[in-house]
């Protein structure tokens, strides 16, 4: 197995990686971004929200923010993949220009996986002219044009409302986001939503399909990434997300991200570069 990880501070909204001949598992997940993928080479189960399916060569993956999933490889065939990981913010000014210039949020994708060999070869080669060394403004332009096509094909802008239960699950989600760094309790939830903590459980369940504490975990996970980029020591971001000791960071990043923090760190500070002739 090889990983490769594209991070540049003057294309801060996106992160990119390409993981070669690998059959590592991962557990249930989400990003705070907006998640692109496709298979190069064997394939995928993907688990997505309650319902599992087949991810073939020729199609893309699309997640959006925030929603749980895992994608692993089939009997342990190794896999080769790349997976694209996009601010929802700077994805939203595409959509004002395709859509409405009014919009608020990021209009998530309709669909989970698209059939489209068009898109995905022009995603497969977009992903990998990202770990070359050409001009930004070209990388640029060749993101946005794609992101353009796939956002105009499965994202339709509608009126959404939330429902009540979904307004108190995202206030549950951006208390655990703001206390990213502390041990909070069940306790401290039901406070802050003034919910019975054992209806906090179901609901929660129910809807982001992950119990608080795997979504707690996820969230440090998601921090230490970035804590990682902006080059803290390793013990320094374990201790400060209240991890018990590196170990235990490490079991839970490995989990989540598929490489150790070491490793994820090597390859974000050091951009190792895709062997592939320019």
């Amino acid at each position: 197995m090889e990983s490769f990880f594209f991070k540049d501070d003057k294309m801060p909204y996106i992160e990119s990686r390409y993981d070669k001949v690998s059959d590592v598992c991962y557990v249930k997940h989400s990003h705070n971004t907006i998640s692109i993928g496709a298979n190069e080479d064997g394939p995928t189960e993907l688990t997505c929200k309650d319902s599992i399916c087949r991810l073939e060569k020729g199609a893309l993956l699309l997640i959006n923010p925030f929603e749980v999933h895992c994608c692993n490889p089939i009997e342990k065939q190794a896999r080769t993949y790349h997976m694209m990981f996009l601010d929802p913010k700077w994805c939203l000014e595409i959509q004002k220009y395709i859509f409405n210039d009014e919009i608020k949020e990021f209009i998530p994708f309709k669909k989970t996986i698209l059939a489209s060999p068009e898109l995905y070869s022009e995603y497969i080669e977009l992903n990998k002219y990202l770990f070359s060394n050409s001009f930004y403004l070209e990388k640029e332009g060749k993101l946005i044009l794609f992101l353009s096509k796939l956002f105009d094909k499965v994202c339709s802008y509608e009126e959404n409302y939330l429902d009540e239960n979904n307004k108190k699950v995202e206030k549950i989600k951006a208390f655990i986001d703001k206390n990213v760094y502390e041990n909070i309790t069940l306790s401290e939830i039901s406070n802050e939503v003034n919910i019975n903590q054992y209806r906090i459980i179901r609901l929660f369940n129910k809807t982001v399909y992950l119990t608080p504490h795997a979504y707690l975990i996820n969230a440090k996970i998601n921090k230490a990434k970035d804590l990682i980029k902006e080059e803290l020591p390793l013990n320094e971001v374990c201790f400060s997300l209240g991890f018990f000791d590196q170990s235990h960071f490490t079991k839970c990043f490995k989990k989540i991200v598929a490489v150790t923090p070491k490793q994820y760190q090597d390859r974000i500070l050091h951009r190792l570069q895709l062997p592939i002739e320019e």
